[in-house]
C-alpha cells in the first residue's frame, strides 16, 4: 500500500502492543474501554486493537516498575465529502522567509580589539 501525495489520511484503528512481563492488576496501568465497559490488564506479548474514535483511558500506574508498550495507529484515506473538496492536489509547505541577522554594532569590545582580524606575519 502506497500513500498518495495530497490525500488526507485519518486514523482508523489504534493498537497497543504490551511488552512488560508479569504485570499485576495492583500495579495499575490498565486499559479501560469506557464504551464496552471492559478493563484490560497489560499482558506480555499481547495486542489490543480498536476502531477510533472510541472512549478509553489508561489507569494511573501505581508502581515504580516500568510499563512498556508500543502504541500506534493504522490510517485510511478520508473519504468524507466535506474533506474531499478541500484536499489540495499537492502537499504544500508555507513559504518561510529567512530573517537576516543584524550585526550588533553597539556591543562593547575588549581593549585592543577591532572589528577586523589582525594580519599574520
Amino acid at each position: 500500500w502506497k500513500h498518495q501525495a495530497g490525500v488526507r489520511m485519518v486514523r482508523d484503528i489504534a493498537a497497543i502492543y504490551y511488552l512488560t512481563w508479569d504485570w499485576k492488576h495492583t500495579y495499575g496501568g490498565q486499559f479501560v474501554d469506557l464504551q464496552g465497559k471492559q478493563e484490560l490488564v497489560p499482558v506480555f506479548n499481547s495486542l489490543v486493537a480498536f476502531r477510533v474514535p472510541r472512549l478509553h483511558q489508561v489507569c494511573r500506574v501505581k508502581t515504580d516498575r516500568p510499563r512498556c508498550s508500543v502504541f500506534g495507529w493504522f490510517y485510511v484515506p478520508d473519504n468524507s465529502p466535506d474533506v474531499q473538496d478541500k484536499t489540495p492536489n499537492k502537499l504544500t509547505r508555507p513559504n518561510k522567509k529567512k530573517k537576516k541577522r543584524k550585526k550588533n554594532k553597539s556591543a562593547p569590545r575588549a581593549a585592543g580589539q577591532s572589528g577586523k582580524r589582525a594580519k599574520r606575519q
